[in-house]
């Protein structure tokens, strides 16, 4: 017979303020194995502007960082050696910098705010060289203002096949496209693998999702309506507010 205790870890007031302090020395960041009098990559970042709430903010602003060029991403470790600072950041085999990797960088970012209903906003980019020794640190930042985003005001479904559209109006109750909500790749994405999953359950297994994706986007800026064709099959128009839409697309 196995018995099972459940154990709780303290951590005292005393710990805590020593691991603190230990983090906080170990801030420094020493660069390993660069390549001596080439600028590389020492510090990168985002600063970002934008009306969400903190949790949604950060939230986005860890996915633009995702999104910088792996050549301009700086990765450290926690280290230990035994002169001071014992603790410290390595930063090992840093890329050489390549202003070519900003503008990639930049383009990443714009998709992603683009697919979260971001489709005006304004990227800029500054960086600085310190020289430091044989080192020539640089240091990039990326200032994003996203802008207003796309809003959905109306949604609308019509597929050709009767059964399917019944099907769709039935549980359109538990779709996942709400008006007000922000335009989302994502949602949308989410709301089309739902209803398959709808065709599915009711034995319309030959609708596989490829067809669903095979779409086009159209602008009508008279109507400030988005339109998204699906292999001739599937109809999905999503209206937007013209305010908050009337200049988001050429």
């Amino acid at each position: 017979m196995v018995f099972c205790q459940q154990v709780n870890f303290i951590i005292s007031p005393r710990i805590g303020i020593t691991i603190a302090i230990i983090l906080f020395i170990a801030s420094c960041t020493v660069p390993h194995r660069y390549q001596k009098d080439k600028p590389f990559v020492y510090k990168s970042g985002v600063t970002l502007k934008s009306d969400l709430t903190n949790t949604a903010k950060q939230q986005l602003k860890s996915g633009l960082m995702n999104q910088i060029d792996d050549s301009l991403q700086v990765r450290t470790i926690l280290a230990i050696r035994l002169k001071p600072p014992f603790f410290y950041y390595r930063l090992s085999k840093p890329p050489v910098f390549d202003s070519l990797y900003i503008g990639r960088s930049k383009t990443f970012m714009t998709a992603l705010l683009n697919s979260q209903g971001y489709f005006g906003p304004t990227i800029t980019d500054t960086f600085s060289i310190d020289t430091v020794g044989s080192q020539k640190r640089v240091s990039v930042r990326f200032n994003v203002t996203t802008g207003k985003a796309l809003r959905l005001d109306s949604i609308g479904f019509a597929l050709r096949t009767p059964e399917l559209q019944l099907l769709t109006m039935e549980s359109r109750d538990k779709s996942l496209l709400k008006k007000n909500d922000a335009y989302s790749i994502q949602n949308i994405s989410s709301e089309l693998e739902r209803l398959l999953n709808i065709f599915r359950d009711n034995g319309y297994s030959k609708y596989p999702r490829k067809i669903f994706m095979q779409n086009r986007i159209r602008w009508w800026q008279p109507s400030s309506i988005l339109s998204w064709t699906h292999s001739n099959n599937w109809n999905c128009s999503i209206h937007c507010r013209k305010k908050d839409c009337s200049q988001l697309l050429p």
